[in-house]
């Protein structure tokens, strides 16, 4: 049997809803803007994920933490595209 892990994150009062799942090796995006669910553009690998958010002004940051094994890796989306981040486990 299969188990899925998720994190999810919101924001705004509409809201915007995004959850990450890790299934398989990897970490997928599901999206909520207030009108009907759709598939974002996250898919990295991963068996856990765990993530944040905030916002400055309208600019949503994301940070979404995929681990595999001992390994973390950091996935950053600052208003624009997904880019690899700065944190490292050691």
């Amino acid at each position: 049997m299969t188990t899925a892990q998720t994190a999810a994150i919101s924001w705004g009062t509409t809201p915007s809803i995004r959850v990450y799942t890790a299934n398989g090796g990897k970490i997928t995006e599901r999206c909520w803007d207030g009108q009907g669910w759709y598939t974002g553009a996250f898919n990295e690998p991963g068996d856990n994920a765990s993530a944040t958010c905030w916002l400055v002004g309208s600019t949503i940051h994301i940070r979404v933490y995929a681990t595999s094994g001992s390994t973390t890796t950091e996935w950053c989306w600052d208003g624009s595209r997904w880019t690899k981040g700065a944190y490292t486990t050691t």
